[in-house]
């Protein structure tokens, strides 16, 4: 083999070498076994039979592990706090929930969210409206945007239904806002391990 070929040759497995160690750098946050971990604030219009709509506003931590390529499934916690000229209401709450990612763009990503829990009330407005404890389910939709390998942001628009028996149906719309720190799972780390190993090699 000429020395210009071999030099060549030489060029070429460096580059495959970087190129595989990228893939693994860039490997996507919403793979099987990553955890995401996050928090943000929840607000928009409720609407009662028997009491005017009032705007309330909510923040929702929330934990996921994704059990296949693009769905994760986990749990939300809530705490809510309005404050009217009819009264206040606490309201504290969680809901397992699955989202699925149905884009899977480099930054910018599209999903949707299910949500079904338990909400419990507390005040003044929280006995006016007749609904202390309740059953609620929201659907959203969603954008989410990586800013980094371990952070995103994302923005929702979300439906809530609630059911309270005896009592009045509470619903209503409005945006959520938040960010996400991405935990890549054990065998993502292993899988990532013997990708740099290999292309060291």
């Amino acid at each position: 083999m000429k020395k210009k070929d071999r030099q060549l040759l030489s060029l070429m497995c460096a580059f495959m070498c970087i190129l595989s160690f990228g893939a693994a750098q860039a490997q996507s946050v919403t793979s099987k076994s990553h955890w995401m971990v996050g928090s943000g604030l929840n607000g928009g219009v409720a609407l009662s039979k028997n009491h005017p709509p009032f705007f309330n506003w909510s923040l929702r931590p929330q934990v996921g592990y994704f059990i296949e390529n693009n769905l994760a499934v986990g749990l939300i916690g809530e705490t809510g706090f309005i404050n009217t000229s009819g009264g206040n209401q606490l309201s504290l709450g969680i809901s397992p929930f699955a989202r699925w990612y149905f884009t899977s763009g480099e930054r910018l990503q599209l999903f949707t969210q299910v949500e079904a829990g338990f909400l419990s009330r507390h005040g003044s407005l929280a006995e006016e409206i007749g609904n202390r404890s309740s059953v609620i389910g929201k659907i959203g939709i969603g954008a989410s945007y990586r800013i980094s390998n371990r952070f995103s942001l994302e923005a929702q628009w979300k439906t809530e239904f609630e059911y309270a028996p005896e009592r009045a149906t509470v619903r209503g719309n409005g945006p959520f806002l938040g960010i996400n720190f991405h935990i890549p799972g054990r065998k993502s780390k292993i899988t990532n391990k013997r990708k740099k190993t290999n292309s060291v090699q």
